[in-house]
């Protein structure tokens, strides 16, 4: 069995469960999540958020989540024993003790394994990417308000456009608002890069609650989602962008997998260098790196 820690918002949790699910296929091994652990101590309240999908995962149980009297000694205690084990000899991997090199290549030899960390690594679940594209389909009919943004994605050339909000914590620990923020510069060299590229594109902009007005007024044709449908949820929000044709996407595990999502190869994607802005996500190489 190979046990999986959730922790942080939607993006990050789809990360784990995208780079554990493909761990498991490879060594063919049960998955089973903690859903528990992870958000007990959340500065933001976030909880499990992947059951509206249709994700092929059963929860954890509570013993095998150290949920139990001295459970987080007994974590602790695994974490220090694991750390100098190689990697297929753990049964606890903790991904700061994991070099960024290793390719989980070997078999691991303990009949129970817990991940804990971000894995935020398209090579990790690059063996089950299809897969994955049809498990993060939903569970439930999106609302008739949803359905009609939709159907405008995909009447048009859209290009979904992603403005980050300062809140959270990133996969290196550091608060989001400590770090970097994207310059009107990138947007604006990525805004014309896909014009040159595309007959027509039409900009929907996804402002993770944040006030969408800068980038209206390097694009004021643009169309604030947002504003258009009101009190959407996140998973709906990233369904939507995911529906887009092409994405200018920020330093962001949330709009990386709104990209994602959309699995045309005449797609393109425009992303920032996500280490000059604090953030462990690599990138497909297919999607475009712009370096401002």
């Amino acid at each position: 069995m190979l046990i999986a820690r959730l922790k942080g918002g939607l993006g990050n949790q789809l990360f784990i469960y995208a780079s554990a699910r493909g761990l498991a296929t490879r060594h063919r091994r049960e998955l089973r999540l903690d859903v528990t652990s992870g958000f007990t101590r959340d500065l933001f309240e976030r909880r499990y958020a992947l059951g509206v999908f249709n994700i092929r995962a059963d929860a954890a149980s509570a013993r095998d989540c150290f949920g139990y009297p001295g459970g987080r000694l007994h974590r602790a205690f695994q974490v220090v024993l694991n750390r100098h084990r190689s990697v297929a000899d753990r049964s606890y991997v903790r991904e700061q003790h994991v070099a960024q090199s290793e390719p989980f290549s070997k078999p691991f030899t303990d009949r129970t394994v817990y991940l804990d960390g971000y894995w935020q690594r398209s090579a990790y679940f690059e063996n089950v990417a299809t897969e994955l594209r049809q498990e993060f389909t939903l569970r439930e009919s999106l609302r008739k308000q949803v359905l009609m943004v939709e159907k405008m994605l995909l009447s048009e050339c859209s290009v979904a456009v992603h403005l980050r909000g300062l809140y959270g914590v990133s996969a290196t620990g550091k608060m989001v608002a400590e770090l970097p923020t994207l310059s009107n510069g990138y947007y604006r060299a990525a805004i014309d890069l896909l014009c040159k590229k595309l007959e027509s594109p039409r900009l929907f902009i996804f402002s993770d609650g944040t006030d969408p007005s800068r980038l209206l007024d390097l694009c004021p044709s643009a169309i604030p989602v947002s504003e258009v449908c009101k009190g959407m949820e996140d998973y709906e929000e990233l369904w939507l962008m995911g529906r887009c044709k092409h994405h200018i996407i920020a330093n962001s595990s949330f709009s990386w997998w709104g990209a994602w999502l959309q699995g045309n190869r005449e797609h393109i994607v425009v992303s920032p260098r996500m280490e000059l802005y604090g953030q462990l996500m690599t990138t497909p190489p297919n999607w475009i790196v712009v370096d401002v």
